[in-house]
């Protein structure tokens, strides 16, 4: 992969439910 985007991340994570699993870093959007 390399670099991954923000956004991507926070896409890639919204895709997911919600959760513990969602680093503090995705729910500081």
């Amino acid at each position: 992969m390399g670099k991954l985007d923000v956004k991507a991340m926070s896409n890639f994570y919204d895709n997911l439910a919600p959760g513990p699993a969602v680093p503090p870093n995705t729910c500081k959007k």
